[in-house]
């Protein structure tokens, strides 16, 4: 009855037997990990200004005009995947996210960025670093 559930001690409640649900500290912590990987900004560089390409060959061409760039300022521009953020709508530029396997790349093609001013063809693309993702 209610009552009787009611005046039960708190070892009682405790001792009974909870069925296991699979997840075990493991599986959790290589959950975890892998999500943390996801979301490790530190491999990130945010190019801003990058001109667009429509259509189907867009993302060829970002692929090109990032090799131009980062050979116009002496960047490294290989172990990289280009990812372009948000939505797409008329008249804005999405930003592109490179992710760099190795980290040590971050810090130095951040540095190379001021490159772009005096560049022709990317005088209005500039580099950032996202403290989130």
């Amino acid at each position: 009855t209610v009552k009787n559930e009611l005046m039960k001690s708190w070892a009682d409640v405790v001792g009974k037997k909870v069925k296991s649900t699979g997840i075990t500290p493991s599986v959790t912590k290589e959950a975890f990990e892998e999500d943390r990987g996801e979301m490790d900004c530190s491999h990130n560089v945010m190019v801003y200004g990058l001109k667009e390409a429509e259509g189907k060959g867009s993302r060829s061409e970002d692929i090109q005009q990032i090799v131009e760039m980062m050979e116009e300022i002496g960047a490294a521009c290989e172990d990289v995947t280009l990812t372009r953020i948000g939505d797409v709508k008329e008249g804005r530029v999405r930003p592109v996210r490179l992710t760099y396997q190795r980290k040590e790349y971050v810090p130095w093609v951040l540095s190379r960025g001021r490159l772009l001013k005096v560049s022709e063809s990317f005088s209005s693309v500039f580099f950032g670093a996202r403290p989130e993702c």
